[in-house]
């Protein structure tokens, strides 16, 4: 991979690592008298949210990055890869921010490193 489609890979391992804390989180705490979060549906649909950017973000680099290094369009496709990526990473950041609880609550995990 060159150095322009590098940052692609830590985006997508960013957004992995964001919805793996986010998922143990919610399957650990209790609220509302249940045990496990997973079984409010709110917290499902925001879950699976989550889960389609991730797939989404795995997904649109793989096709643009199978143009030829020395191809024209490797550029472009590498910038749109890029936008989409980042896309699906504020996303995933934003619903795991709320479901941990808000930004207060944040600073004691490492999604504050991300």
């Amino acid at each position: 991979m060159d150095e322009a489609a590098a940052p692609l890979g830590r985006m997508v391992g960013t957004c992995q690592a964001i919805f793996d804390i986010v998922h143990t989180y919610v399957g650990e705490r209790e609220q509302f008298g249940v045990k496990d979060r997973l079984l409010l549906q709110a917290i499902k649909h925001k879950l699976a949210n989550m889960f389609r950017g991730l797939e989404s973000a795995r997904a649109r680099p793989i096709r643009r990055l199978t143009i030829a290094e020395d191809d024209d369009r490797r550029r472009l496709a590498v910038a749109t890869a890029k936008a989409s990526v980042s896309d699906c990473q504020r996303l995933i950041a934003q619903e795991g921010i709320q479901l941990l609880g808000g930004i207060g609550y944040t600073w004691s995990t490492t999604c504050t490193c991300m």
